[in-house]
């Protein structure tokens, strides 16, 4: 019996999911005027690379995040 495809492979591994996903997302969120504002003094850089390593893992892929979870990390937003 073969295993199944991860979703992390259907994706194309780590390159297209930072290239493809997370970096196109940053770039339009950061110059979003109204969403813009709530990353505001936050290093975009540091943000896609915690995103990247948190939808990699997600997706099957290797364990790298450490940040913190989605709750305590965006409790400021609430």
């Amino acid at each position: 019996m073969t295993e199944p495809v991860r979703l992390y492979d259907k994706f194309g591994g780590d390159r297209a999911i930072y290239d493809k996903v997370v970096k196109i997302f940053y770039d339009e969120v950061f110059k979003d005027p109204w969403i813009g504002q709530f990353f505001e003094g936050h290093d975009q850089e540091h943000l896609e690379k915690q995103q990247a390593d948190f939808m990699i893992q997600s997706m099957g892929g290797p364990r790298a995040y450490s940040g913190k979870f989605p709750k305590p990390a965006h409790q400021h937003m609430l």
